[in-house]
């Protein structure tokens, strides 16, 4: 029997040595839904308060079976060890850092693609039509045949225009896309023929047309 009463005197004296240690993290979002987590800090952007609690170790058998395996240095028993919480609470996000996180968050939204400019469909008597920006285009040299004094087309020398202003009617608007398809095409062909000393002007005019078209609903 004293054995057994010196046994339980040396537990109530010992200390918390054994005690465990729990951190605890209560989450508050910006919409102030509240989540618990156990050893996670609580996400960016998130309102944290942070619990330490101190945790007794299990509760020791002090039985005449339990006490003779019972080492000098065991653990005091859980009723007698209170619980310390410790709390720390982080300042709330301020709005700079809530508005970078939505940023970062939301996905970054595609700007919608506009109908492309009014073309003009122009020509002279219907023949040799072309696309123009203006309905009204420069005027330009229709080239003509040249006779000769008996008539003759092939005894005629040097070369004869007319200068003429196309007319040019606006095109549909459901058949827009087609016609400005058709003009880029038509650009990258007058580069592919461009006399010597005109490739840098129609390389440019190549561009432009096909930045409209990239920059409009007819690029998708």
């Amino acid at each position: 029997m004293l054995r057994i009463a010196f046994a339980v005197l040396a537990i109530l004296a010992s200390d918390l040595a054994g005690a465990q240690r729990i951190f605890m993290y209560r989450c508050t979002d910006a919409a102030g839904a509240v989540t618990l987590q156990n050893d996670v800090p609580c996400p960016k952007g998130h309102r944290q308060e942070k619990h330490v609690v101190e945790a007794p170790p299990p509760p020791v058998d002090t039985s005449p079976a339990a006490t003779d395996a019972i080492p000098a240095t065991a653990a005091a028993p859980s009723a007698a060890a209170p619980l310390t919480v410790l709390t720390s609470v982080d300042p709330a996000p301020t709005a700079d850092a809530t508005a970078a996180t939505t940023a970062t968050d939301a996905a970054a939204p595609v700007p919608e693609r506009g109908p492309p400019p009014t073309l003009y469909r122009c020509g002279y008597q219907g023949n040799d039509t072309y696309f123009a920006d203006s309905a009204e285009p420069p005027r330009r040299c229709l080239a003509l045949q040249a006779l000769g004094l008996d008539g003759n087309p092939d005894t005629g020398a040097g070369q004869a225009c007319e200068m003429i202003q196309d007319r040019c009617e606006p095109v549909a608007d459901d058949r827009l896309c087609d016609a400005w398809q058709q003009r880029l095409r038509d650009a990258e062909a007058a580069v592919q023929n461009a006399a010597q000393g005109q490739t840098e002007s129609a390389t440019a005019e190549l561009e432009r047309i096909k930045g409209v078209v990239d920059a409009s609903v007819c690029g998708r």
